[in-house]
């Protein structure tokens, strides 16, 4: 995959998206203040893998970032923000958070 980001502690690792709930985990994150990211690494529809980012920063999302590799296409900012919240709802994926230290 062509997403590199920073390296921070892991707060969520490898979180099958069938057991992850989003809207309450992201709200808890949200309430704590969190930096950092979410990246869900799913098989998308395509059948190929697809990766998307949310952003936070002091508990906001700021940034999102999706990537179809059997596209070679990578969508960025309002673009990717409706295929990133989308990709919380796959069927098939795991779902990491990373808190950066700002």
């Amino acid at each position: 995959m062509g997403l590199n980001f920073p390296t921070g502690v892991q707060r969520l690792l490898h979180v099958n998206v069938k057991t992850f709930d989003s809207r309450t985990r992201m709200e808890e994150f949200s309430q704590a203040g969190f930096s950092g990211y979410f990246i869900q690494t799913l098989l998308g529809g395509t059948r190929f893998i697809e990766e998307s980012v949310l952003l936070f920063h002091a508990g906001q999302c700021v940034g999102a970032q999706y990537e179809f590799p059997a596209l070679a296409r990578t969508l960025v900012g309002d673009a990717a923000l409706p295929h990133a919240l989308n990709a919380l709802l796959a069927p098939n994926g795991v779902v990491d958070a990373v808190e950066l230290s700002l």
